[in-house]
């Protein structure tokens, strides 16, 4: 699309850029897993070189959770009978944890929009108007449904989804005043950070401590999915049998539209040696047996002894005083020598990873150069490129790379306010690669623009 006499560049921008989302399921149950998807729709010829969230969307009443996207990958689409090339900005997982009908607030962009215009340059190439889009997304409504009273288990607490309940202790038998384990575990799919495990109940003859919480969960886009357990450490303190009651599950399956109860069997605990506890004993005795003494428990009180002389040297006359006193004065050249050691070594290990960045640097321009014609091999080791020469010039890591930490370092270090604005506009400019196909005269364009950045930077930086 190009502008004509009665459209601007503005009027194309508007009609071939979007933002929309989709939802996986508008009238979930409560606690039901529901997937967001915020795209960038881009009309063919449109190029988005730039964009920030203007007024993010919010999630009241949901749980939610950010999804991680690995590739922008453009793809043909067709949104209200046009066409489009479409690509996911944001994935975003909800659990509602209100019933009835809930409004998701649009998401809002700004992007900026170059428009191909009917004019060529001098060496034939189509030269682009600059245009500012503010999109949003469409508000949406999720009519949240309450889980169903009837048939409801006394043993559910907020589960949903599908999921397998286990409880599995270590041993079943061993000595007293040693410990076992208990494991009580979920796995599945569902709403797992969402509700509690049934507590384990046990006689009050053994010792149980609270109980440590793993999780394994996986967030995608179909839900929650993995493990969630309590551990529990018992210890029998006298000899006996003790059964743990087995234990009841119970959650709803959205797509069955009922509720599911998983249960266990009892588990029986043998403790063997030690003292019989009062419940545990098996006698005709009415009465409680006697405790037993443990004779290797006390000792005699020694009637004869053996004494030495109390030293009647000081303790300024005793070696050992001047050997606390001239110690530290012997350790301060040791620990002088040690920390001359250590700053020069650092020193030599900053210099290594400047070197090692600049050669990257070298052989990422080298390798952009190689893949000119393919847009995203070059735009990737171009970006690369000028990530590992902030290495070597700022001692940056690439995950401290934000705008304002580069021009804030590069202004430190003297560089031109005019030369940070081309090495930001550049970063940038890699980065939208990813949204809009490039064509390769661009490419050569922005080649060169990044051996004249990279260069004026290193003037500076050595000046």
């Amino acid at each position: 699309a190009k502008p004509s006499d009665e459209q601007t560049a503005q009027d194309v921008a508007d009609q071939n850029v979007r933002v929309i989302s989709e939802v996986s399921k508008t009238n979930p149950y409560l606690n039901e897993g529901i997937l967001i998807t915020y795209k960038l729709l881009v009309g063919n010829g449109v190029n988005v070189t730039n964009f920030n969230s203007v007024d993010a969307a919010e999630y009241t009443h949901f749980w939610n959770q950010d999804l991680p996207i690995n590739a922008y990958n453009f793809e043909p689409t067709t949104y209200e009978g046009k066409s489009y090339q479409s690509v996911v900005l944001k994935r975003v997982l909800l659990y509602p944890q209100k019933t009835g009908k809930l409004s998701l607030k649009p998401y809002t962009f700004e992007l900026s929009v170059d428009v191909p215009t009917n004019r060529r340059d001098f060496f034939g190439r189509p030269l682009y108007a600059p245009a500012t889009r503010v999109a949003s997304t469409a508000e949406i409504t999720i009519d949240v449904k309450e889980l169903p009273q009837e048939n409801r288990p006394a043993s559910f607490t907020g589960a949903v989804g599908s999921f397998d309940f286990f409880v599995t202790p270590n041993k079943t038998a061993l000595d007293t005043g040693t410990a076992l384990e208990v494991e009580v575990r979920v796995t599945g799919k569902g709403n797992l950070k969402l509700f509690s495990l049934p507590e384990l109940k046990v006689p009050a003859a053994l010792e149980r401590y609270a109980p440590e919480n793993k999780q394994n969960i996986n967030n995608s886009r179909s839900g929650m999915e993995g493990t969630i357990s309590d551990t529990y450490t018992i210890i029998p303190n006298f000899q006996g049998s003790y059964p743990i009651p087995g234990l009841a599950f119970s959650y709803f399956d959205p797509k069955a539209k009922k509720y599911v109860t998983r249960t266990t069997e009892e588990i029986n605990i043998q403790a063997l040696g030690g003292a019989l506890s009062g419940e545990s004993a098996n006698t005709n005795n009415t009465q409680s047996p006697s405790p037993t003494m443990r004779s290797e428990g006390f000792r005699f009180i020694k009637l004869t002894h053996q004494l030495a002389p109390i030293a009647t040297a000081t303790f300024i006359e005793d070696l050992d005083f001047y050997l606390i006193w001239l110690m530290p004065l012997l350790l301060l050249p040791i620990l002088g020598w040690w920390i001359r050691y250590n700053e020069a070594r650092g020193n030599d290990l900053g210099a290594l990873k400047r070197k090692a960045s600049s050669r990257m640097a070298k052989k990422y321009l080298g390798q952009a150069q190689k893949a000119l014609k393919t847009p995203d091999s070059f735009y990737l080791a171009l970006e690369k490129s000028m990530q590992h020469f902030l290495k070597a010039r700022l001692s940056i890591e690439t995950a401290d790379m934000t705008h304002d930490t580069i021009e804030e370092l590069l202004m430190a270090q003297g560089v031109s306010k005019e030369v940070s604005g081309r090495l930001i506009e550049l970063l940038n400019r890699c980065a939208m690669a990813r949204y809009s196909p490039k064509k390769i005269s661009d490419m050569h364009e922005d080649y060169t623009a990044a051996l004249a950045v990279l260069t004026d930077l290193d003037k500076q930086h050595q000046s």
